[in-house]
C-alpha cells in the first residue's frame, strides 16, 4: 500500500512565538522537510527575498522552493517584514503557496512584544547554547518605547484578524496554534506529543510514536532548554514595571503574573 505524501505547508508565525522549535520538531518527522525563513534578509544572503518582489515572482520562487521542500517556516510582522515596509506580500504568500497553513501566534502578546524588543537589541533570536543565553542575560538593554508598545498591540490585533479573514474567505485550510498550546509549563511531554501529532495529522503525515522520534523532539518542546527570554530577563529592561502597569491585562497578557 502506498502512503500519501504530506501536504505542502506554511508555518506562519509572528516573531518570538516558538516557530523555530516547532520547525525543528516537524523536521524530526521522516517525511517532512521545512525550510527555515527563506524570505528573511539574513537567510541565504537574501536570495529568495530579492527574487520575490511581487505576486508573480513570489509564485515562481515558491515553485522553486517546493521542488526541494514540502514546508516553509515564515516569520512575518505587521509592518510588512520580511518584505518591503507596508508590503502586502505576506498576505500574497498565503494565496500563492497553495498550501496548508499552521498559523502560529502567542496568547500573551505583551510577552511576545517584550521578547521581540530584547532580540532586536541583542540580535539573538535562538537559544542555541548556554553561551548565547548568557549573552542575552548580561546585555545592557535600552528602555521600551511606550508609544511603540501601544502601536504594536493595536497593529498586531488588526493584522492577525486580517490574515485569518483572508484564509477563511479563500478557503485556505489552516490550523491556528498558540505558543502556549505547545510550550506551557503545565503541559506534560505526553500532552505536547499528542498536540504535535495532531499537527502531523493536519498535514497529512503519519503519526509518529517511535522512541527515537520522542527523544529528538523532547528537547525542542522543553522551554527550559530552548527559551531565550523569560520574566527573569524582562527585569533587565529599565522601567519594565511601567510597561506591565500600562499594558498588562487578561487580554494582552502579563509579564510577571
Amino acid at each position: 500500500m502506498t502512503v500519501a505524501e504530506p501536504h505542502k505547508f506554511l508555518l506562519v508565525s509572528l516573531p518570538r512565538c516558538g516557530s523555530t522549535s516547532l520547525m525543528h520538531s516537524l523536521n524530526c518527522h521522516p517525511d517532512i522537510s521545512c525550510l527555515h525563513e527563506p524570505f528573511s534578509p539574513s537567510r541565504f544572503c537574501g536570495q529568495y527575498g530579492r527574487q520575490a518582489t511581487d505576486p508573480a515572482s513570489l509564485r515562481l520562487t515558491m515553485a522553486e522552493i517546493w521542488r526541494a521542500h514540502n514546508g516553509i517556516k515564515h516569520v512575518w510582522d505587521p509592518s510588512g517584514w520580511p518584505f518591503a515596509r507596508h508590503s502586502t506580500l505576506n498576505q500574497c504568500l498565503l494565496l500563492e503557496a497553495e498550501a496548508r497553513v499552521i498559523f502560529l501566534r502567542r496568547s500573551n502578546v505583551l510577552r511576545r512584544l517584550v521578547s521581540n524588543h530584547m532580540s532586536m537589541q541583542t540580535q539573538i533570536w535562538d537559544a542555541e547554547n548556554e553561551e548565547t543565553k548568557n549573552r542575552a542575560r548580561t546585555f545592557h538593554y535600552e528602555p521600551l518605547d511606550i508609544p511603540w508598545i501601544r502601536v504594536q498591540l493595536e497593529e498586531e490585533t488588526i493584522a492577525i484578524a486580517q490574515h485569518k479573514q483572508l484564509m477563511l474567505a479563500q478557503k485556505i485550510p489552516f490550523l491556528e496554534l498558540c505558543y502556549e498550546d505547545l510550550y506551557a509549563s503545565t503541559l506534560s511531554l505526553s500532552e505536547k506529543l499528542t498536540r504535535l501529532n495532531a499537527i502531523f495529522a493536519f498535514l497529512g503525515a503519519q503519526v509518529v510514536e517511535e522512541r527515537n522520534f520522542i527523544a529528538s523532539v523532547s528537547t525542542f518542546l522543553d522551554p527550559d532548554k530552548r527559551q531565550l527570554n523569560s520574566p527573569e530577563t524582562y527585569h533587565l529592561i529599565p522601567g519594565i514595571e511601567k510597561v506591565e502597569e500600562q499594558f498588562g491585562s487578561d487580554d494582552t497578557g502579563w509579564l510577571f503574573k
